[in-house]
């Protein structure tokens, strides 16, 4: 006798659970010795608290099941009335729930082995039967059943058939959708093998997938890439889709099997696929249609390719001559012999010349039914044709021919056939057309080309004049910056140079002066600078170079512009910055100009006495930054909205004879924008101001905290320069004497000394004689320009690490990318600011 404290788990978890409630049992056994053994084994049973009931047949028992709620039933399986496995077969059929203990006389019995794959949920040996064990092996039979109990309801939601085999194959449990799918009843399936429903099943599953799962227990499709077949109670075979998952149970491994009958995924899989190939073919006829003018050749494309698609095994293409009303063979496809070949029919003769008269389709399920009234049956006996289609071919309402297919077994359509056979008249319709046409198609192509030829000169030349206007305005936006920038490089040097007051001090109607020509100039160069920009966003080559930046300067940065302005007209400005982020990631020089446009715009349009703000907010889901310019100015009628960002246009005109502007500043905001990946909203209201609100992405990644942030150059302190003991030698290339003037002086109060050549042939032989610490590069200059001589000054290897600035007064697109490209270390667009150009020099000279 086995021990059982080795097979069942632990019971001490379970005396509490039986101490609370009697257990009611039911003891099927007409052997009055054993029902004494098993009343004094319960009685002295410390861990059961029980009731026994008794039954000496098998209808006693199942009359006291009907009639009593029982929590387990102990059965003898040779009874009186019942004998062997038919008896627990009856007792499962009724007691679907109860947990049942089979009784045996000898351990290890065949006979109750197999009763245990059927249902039972464990044996007890009559002879070796003691309180201890029974205890277990009611609690365990218990829980055992519940656990299956709670699988079986799990299963039964599943809409697929699931079986669960053991690991011997043989099915132990099937929920009711196995049942409905193979035909089976239930108890026909459990304990027979798995091969009986899918005969693969073991050829395509080893042991070693199981062990697999077991160790990293997962679900897995079985047979990929096979056709899988399952078999149904009456012979007829499905396609099905396998998933298996092992598990481990407290009677070994098993392998929870999932199959899905995917009949009706197959047969639309095969509808799918037949309909691509049915596409395939009228594409191939499509494109023998369109690249060539061969009728035989077209012809032979259409049968070859429709017969396969319409699954028939021969096929003509009658053509109908409209002076002779004659319907005459041109192709035929499929035939044994070449009757077809004669076929030559009037219109209304025959089931042909009728689909031609009437335009109607024509089905015959038996041509060699003499009833049928075929006319050509006899001519056909070698083919053995039995159901014939035919359809007429008509294009632009005219009858062109008809289409007839054959086939020597009886076919009946369906309507995905009678589509394609449709589709497939049209495009023999079509091709007969084309052939039709073709002698007027060459002359109309004649015709055609002879206009394409003339059209392609005109928009040649229109082209060239394009491209003429388009380098003329280049050139023109180009002269008239180089122009502008020239006298203002000088003009706002000279008043930023007068401002400082490093010559001598100027009295307060001096300053308001100059402090008047500085401002007009600014201005003007803003203007300019408009211009120049809306024409790069025109010539989409306005591009932006993105940096990791202070959020915090450019903001403070951008209210110091407008600072002076605010402070004439008493507004009160606010700065909110809602989030500690102090960087992100865009181009700094950009960002600042939207800001400060929008925060120009603000002040302008506000009243004395008003408030603007500028706000700035994080959305770190979005990965998003808010910048908001609001005002308490006029606003903005919401008429005029969608005229905000247009060039040249103010919502107001009238509002241009008071206030400066040409309208091209939210065009420049709007396009700067968009280069940064973001969007620009407006919320006005007429009367009591506007908030303008700029989205840019930003992450968190891209952000550096604020002791890994680059310096920026406008923090270098430039106030005591001038008591630089040592001076460093700079070179001046610039060929506009006022502006070497201009910076000749105001570098020298810094503590630099310049010394100035007028072109780029000078500059390169000068700088061999002295060597300087810094050169400054004018790019336009007479004999050589300054990109030449930068190429050649960079050729020679005493010039390699001297920094070299670029100064121009064009400022085009693609200036700066040439610049640095020609071996520049930094690029300045005059006119220059004198302050900005020592902070540049300090840095590359590491002051």
């Amino acid at each position: 006798m086995c021990d059982r404290s080795l097979i069942y788990p632990s019971v001490s978890g379970w005396i509490s659970k039986m101490e609370q409630s009697q257990l009611q049992i039911l003891l099927i056994e007409d052997d009055p010795d054993d029902v004494l053994l098993f009343r004094e084994s319960l009685a002295e049973a410390r861990t059961v608290t029980s009731k026994l009931e008794l039954a000496g047949t098998l209808s006693e028992g199942l009359r006291r099941i009907l009639n009593q709620p029982f929590d387990v039933v102990l059965l003898d399986l040779n009874l009186p009335d019942s004998r062997g496995l038919d008896t627990l077969r009856s007792l499962l059929h009724q007691a679907t729930i109860i947990p049942v203990i089979v009784l045996s006389g000898l351990a290890d019995d065949q006979t109750t082995i197999e009763a245990i794959r059927q249902g039972a949920q464990d044996y007890l040996v009559k002879g070796e039967v003691t309180s201890q064990i029974l205890g277990r092996v009611l609690q365990y039979a218990i829980e055992r059943k519940r656990n299956e109990k709670q699988m079986q309801i799990m299963l039964e939601a599943m809409p697929d058939g699931v079986v669960v085999v053991d690991s011997a194959w043989n099915i132990n449990i099937v929920n009711s959708q196995t049942e409905v799918v193979f035909g089976y009843r239930r108890e026909d399936l459990l304990g027979k093998p798995i091969e009986n429903l899918i005969s693969e099943f073991k050829s395509i599953v080893s042991l070693g997938h199981r062990d697999q799962d077991l160790a990293a227990p997962a679900i897995r499709t079985i047979g990929l890439g096979l056709d899988l077949y399952a078999q149904r109670k009456d012979g007829s075979l499905f396609p099905v889709d396998i998933s298996m998952s092992a598990i481990e149970t407290d009677q070994g491994q098993m392998a929870i099997s999932v199959i899905r009958d995917i009949t009706d995924q197959r047969k639309a899989e095969e509808e799918i696929h037949r309909h691509l190939k049915r596409l395939e073919a009228l594409h191939a006829i499509d494109e023998a249609i369109a690249g060539s003018m061969d009728q035989n050749h077209v012809f032979k494309t259409i049968l070859e390719q429709g017969l396969p698609q319409l699954n028939a095994d021969a096929a003509i293409l009658l053509l109908y001559d409209k002076n002779s009303q004659i319907l005459n063979f041109a192709a035929g496809h499929g035939f044994r012999t070449q009757a077809s070949q004669y076929t030559s029919l009037s219109l209304g003769e025959g089931y042909a010349g009728r689909v031609a008269a009437l335009r109607q389709m024509a089905y015959i399920p038996n041509i060699q039914v003499s009833e049928t009234g075929f006319l050509r049956a006899s001519k056909f006996v070698p083919e053995e044709f039995v159901s014939y289609y035919c359809i007429p071919l008509i294009a632009k309402d005219e009858i062109l021919g008809v289409m007839e297919v054959y086939y020597r077994k009886p076919f009946e359509a369906d309507e995905g056939w009678l589509n394609f056979f449709n589709a497939l008249g049209k495009q023999a319709a079509i091709a007969i057309d084309n052939s039709n046409l073709f002698k007027e198609l060459q002359l109309s192509n004649i015709d055609l080309e002879n206009r394409v030829k003339e059209r392609t000169a005109e928009l040649n030349r229109l082209n060239l004049e394009l491209e003429h206007a388009n380098r003329a305005k280049d050139e023109f936006l180009a002269t008239m910056s180089h122009e502008l920038r020239t006298p203002l490089n000088s003009i706002l040097g000279f008043s930023e140079y007068l401002l400082e007051q490093r010559r001598g001090p100027l009295n307060e109607k001096q300053e308001q002066y100059i402090q008047m020509i500085s401002s007009s100039g600014s201005h003007l160069l803003v203007l300019i600078n408009d211009i120049l920009d809306v024409s790069k966003i025109e010539a989409g080559k306005l591009n932006i170079h993105p940096e990791i930046i202070s959020v915090t300067e450019i903001c403070e940065s951008s209210l110091n512009f407008i600072k002076t302005e605010a402070i004439k007209k008493s507004i009160s400005v606010e700065f909110i910055n809602d989030t500690s982020t102090t960087t992100m990631r865009a181009d700094p020089q950009r960002l600042k100009q939207i800001l400060v446009n929008l925060l120009n715009n603000a002040v302008k349009f506000t009243p004395e006495k008003g408030r603007v703000s500028l706000e700035v907010k994080i959305s770190a889901e979005r990965e998003q930054i808010l910048f908001s310019v609001s005002d308490t100015g006029i606003g903005i009628k919401q008429n005029d909205l969608n005229k905000l960002f247009s060039p040249f246009t103010q919502v107001d005109n009238s509002l241009s004879r008071r206030q400066e502007g040409t309208g091209l500043g939210l065009v420049i905001v709007y396009k700067l924008t968009e280069l940064h990946g973001g969007s620009i909203q407006v919320e006005s209201e007429f009367g009591k101001g506007s908030r303008f609100n700029v989205v840019l992405p930003w992450k968190l990644d891209e952000s550096l905290s604020p002791e890994n942030k680059p310096n920026s150059p406008d923090l270098i302190d430039i106030r005591n320069r001038a008591q630089s003991p040592k001076r460093d030698l700079i070179l001046l290339a610039e060929d506009i004497e006022s502006n070497v003037m201009t910076i000749q002086a105001y570098l020298s109060d810094y503590g630099y000394e310049v010394i100035d050549v007028p072109d780029g042939l000078e500059a390169i032989a000068r700088a061999k004689e002295i060597l300087p610490a810094l050169i400054l590069m004018d790019i336009q200059m007479p004999k050589m320009n300054g990109l030449e001589a930068i190429r050649q000054l960079r050729a020679d290897s005493r010039f390699d690490s001297t920094p070299i600035i670029a100064l121009t007064a064009l400022a085009m697109p693609g200036d700066r990318e040439r610049c640095i490209e020609a071996g520049a270390n930094e690029y300045m667009s005059k006119p220059v600011s004198l302050k900005a150009l020592v902070r540049t020099i300090d840095k590359l000279l590491a002051k």
